[in-house]
């Protein structure tokens, strides 16, 4: 018999809380959903988030699962594989635009960049792997937000406060929705300088195999690089490769292969 020990399962009961309809939890919910101590909650979930299994929500005195989790799901076939992302879907982006090309994926109330191909010029964006970014500023962010639903945007700007993160960034509420419509009725969402200094983006949402938003592919420039007739067309390229990685979710989804 497997000597499992009693800790190990412990942790599991609590990873296995969070579900894509409840992404952050608390550690009264963690306790009453498990029938656990409130202090052996308590303690459990701060050994998981030394570990980056879990991380502290937007929510307040709420947790969610950590980015480093994705990488897990991704070797087990629950996602693309983001080496495959790379050097089918990015790599062809970025030689036709000589461009950093990401995919991000929603991670809870933020996204995280799983996959990215880096420009060949001297000068380029360059975006950390495989770490949190807010929804409401830069290019990916937003093309994602967007695709929220009226009840999961109220509740999300409800528990994220706008801080300035770039000189540019929409602090304001009724500004970032005007901005999330634009968005939606372009089809794809530009930013400029709004996450960071000096950059820009272009960025067109992906969807899972149920319609719901699974994530973005995006164009991160330089902001001097790039004037409004390029980011149009930029535009259009993002949103024709977004087409084909929710292609292949579709097939995956579906036990196919590509």
């Amino acid at each position: 018999m497997v000597d499992t020990s009693r800790t190990l399962v412990r942790a599991v009961e609590l990873l296995d809380c969070f579900t894509p309809k409840q992404p952050a939890r608390s550690l009264q919910q963690l306790a009453s959903a498990t029938q656990m101590p409130r202090a052996t909650v308590h303690r459990l979930v701060r050994s998981l988030e030394a570990v980056r299994l879990l991380t502290r929500s937007t929510r307040e005195g709420h947790y969610e699962l950590h980015p480093r989790l994705l990488q897990w799901s991704f070797l087990a076939g629950r996602g693309l594989d983001p080496a495959m992302i790379e050097s089918v879907y990015l790599r062809k982006l970025e030689i036709e635009t000589q461009e950093t090309c990401t995919f991000s994926v929603l991670s809870g109330y933020s996204r995280t960049t799983v996959a990215q191909c880096l420009s060949s010029q001297a000068v380029c964006r360059v975006v950390e792997l495989y770490a949190p970014l807010p929804l409401y500023c830069g290019a990916a962010g937003k093309a994602i937000l967007a695709q929220f639903n009226a009840k999961q945007l109220g509740a999300y700007l409800r528990q994220t406060p706008l801080t300035q993160q770039g000189p540019n960034t929409l602090t304001s509420v009724e500004v970032l929705k005007r901005n999330l419509e634009a968005v939606r009725s372009l089809g794809y969402a530009t930013a400029d300088r709004e996450r960071v200094p000096d950059g820009s983006g272009v960025a067109a949402p992906v969807f899972d195999s149920d319609n719901q938003i699974y994530g973005a592919v995006a164009i991160a420039f330089p902001a001097y690089r790039a004037d409004s007739a390029q980011i149009v067309e930029w535009g259009r390229l993002v949103v024709a490769v977004a087409a084909d990685i929710q292609e292949s979710i579709n097939i995956r989804s579906h036990g196919g292969r590509e």
